[in-house]
């Protein structure tokens, strides 16, 4: 369960910053 929050957490996170480029 947790792992799936801090998966979800980093791939929102890798999205915005590649938004940001």
């Amino acid at each position: 369960m947790i792992q799936l929050i801090l998966y979800s957490l980093i791939l929102t996170t890798s999205i915005i910053f590649l938004n940001m480029i």
